[in-house]
């Protein structure tokens, strides 16, 4: 296992023991442990001045096994309740203007004078807890239109953000607890500044254990391969189901392998951001999109959803990550989340999906191995009928340019400009489960379509995805064991193709 010793300059430490379930350990909600009076706890730092690696609450930290790893508050002074208009109900407070000046912190103090032209605006305003004795629980229309200022906090009390609450804000980041059950986009509308947005945890997890939490599972194994060669596979489930990556290390020893398969009905344009930041020059990315599941695999809209939360419960602060002009609907998306896991069982970071089979039952050995793969044994069907009465078009018809085509090609340029190259090839898909207008000749067109059309290599022959029902399990694109064993042979197969061509 592995400890976390959280402390303050003026409050105790506290030290906590983990197992260790995963490769880098949660902080915990924390927000119990500590408090300074007229302060919002908003996350730890590595060092002790607060110049190191800022650690959302409830969010991730990288400490090695057996190890001991010191993290030290940070606290954020709130504003004078003299600062804020509000109204006072029965039970609680609902900020209704701001009319005060916005904090500078120490170290802006000390900035040196700048002219006018390069002036920034260093201001934070900091939502206190409670007023009057009552806790601050919302933010009412057009409270905070209008102010200049670089940083908002919000306190874990506050419940509803009104629409319209801080347009026209000049703010660049917004700090936020995962306690609020109503915040929007368009409580934000012509904020064009705000690019981080950063959530803090303080209720307990509910997708631990599940196929969404192994997301930062993954992700921590790609993060710390960001200095290696790697091979990432992605796509959706497909994905997590599909690929013997240890058979795959073995023939490409230069690379390291990483199965970044989740979910394919949630947008996939995040996740590959994620991706492509801890990817380098030389490394390769195999996309293998799920055709059923096509507008979310082909990044066709930048919008997010709720199921992307859900994926990085575990690890708020992925989202920190993005850029938040580069999205749609993110805070909206957000509140779906929250109504969704609203009543469902509270559970604790420490659970590890590998504990699971995915039922949800426990497993006597990993369900995960070390690369992403999910490897419970699956039997092959008893037969080659599709599991669901749900045929996927595979005509080029069914995948338009300027619909799918262009919005994935963008996504592969990023890759392409930093050096990663992108191999495309077939998802795995029950033969029986495609449209009666998907024969052979539709095959052929749409193959020829996406290898004269998408800025990728396409490595793989259509006909290779297409499997005998018998070598699915439960879906009609989940492998069963055999299925994976002949798909990474394939894989590897085109594979070596390519990788000797480059030679």
């Amino acid at each position: 296992g592995t400890s976390v010793s959280a402390s303050s300059l003026t409050d105790p430490s506290e030290t906590i023991s983990y197992p260790a379930a995963h490769l880098r350990v949660n902080t915990e909600q924390g927000t119990h442990l500590f408090r300074r009076e007229g302060c919002i706890l908003t996350g730890w730092n590595t060092a002790a001045d607060g110049s190191g690696q800022h650690i959302g609450l409830g969010s991730r930290a990288g400490v090695g096994r057996g190890e001991t790893l010191t993290l030290y508050a940070e606290w954020a002074p709130c504003n004078e309740a003299s600062d804020f208009l509000y109204e006072k109900g029965a039970n609680s407070v609902t900020i209704t203007g701001f009319k005060g000046t916005p904090e500078v912190s120490d170290d802006e103090q000390t900035t040196p004078e700048v002219s006018d032209d390069e002036q920034t605006t260093p201001e934070v305003v900091v939502i206190p807890s409670e007023i009057e004795g009552l806790p601050v629980t919302g933010i009412a229309q057009d409270a905070f239109r209008d102010v200049v200022c670089d940083r908002i906090v919000l306190p874990p009390t506050i419940n509803v953000v009104s629409v319209h609450a801080f347009d026209n804000c000049s703010l660049s980041e917004l700090i936020l607890f995962d306690s609020v059950s109503e915040i929007t986009d368009h409580a934000f509308t012509s904020c064009e500044n705000l690019r981080t947005i950063r959530i803090n945890a303080c209720v307990p997890p509910v997708y631990s254990g599940s196929y969404y939490d192994t997301f930062p599972d993954k992700y921590d194994r790609l993060a710390g391969l960001s200095g290696d060669a790697k091979i990432v596979l992605f796509s959706g489930s497909s994905t997590r189901f599909g690929y013997d990556s240890a058979y795959l290390d073995d023939a490409f020893p230069d690379y390291e392998i990483v199965n970044m398969g989740v979910f394919a009905y949630t947008n996939a344009l995040p996740q590959l951001d994620l991706i492509r930041k801890n990817m380098k020059e030389g490394d390769i990315l195999i996309h293998s999109p799920e055709f059923d599941a096509a507008k979310r695999q082909f990044c066709t809209t930048n919008a997010f959803d709720d199921k992307f939360f859900s994926m990085i419960e575990a690890d708020y602060d992925l989202l920190a990550r993005l850029d938040y002009r580069d999205y749609e609907g993110v805070l909206s998306a957000f509140t779906t989340y929250q109504k969704v896991r609203r009543g469902m069982e509270a559970k604790s970071y420490a659970v590890s999906a590998a504990d699971f089979d995915e039922d949800g039952r426990k497993v006597s050995s990993p369900s995960y191995n070390e690369y992403g793969d999910y490897i419970v044994y699956r039997p092959n069907a008893e037969d080659d009928a599709p599991i669901y009465d749900l045929p996927v078009n595979y005509t080029a018809g069914a995948f338009p340019k300027e619909i799918y085509i262009d919005p994935l090609n963008a996504v592969y340029d990023k890759f392409a400009a930093d050096g990663i190259r992108v191999l495309f090839t077939y998802a795995p898909r029950n033969r029986s489960a495609l449209s009666e207008k998907s024969d052979a000749a539709a095959l052929a067109e749409l193959d020829a379509w996406l290898r004269g059309t998408l800025h990728a290599e396409v490595i793989s022959g259509i006909e290779d995805s297409l499997y005998p029902g018998r070598y699915l399990f439960g879906t009609d694109n989940h492998l069963s064991t055999d299925g994976v064993a002949i798909r990474s042979e394939r894989i590897r197969r085109d594979l070596e193709e390519v990788l000797d061509n480059a030679k």
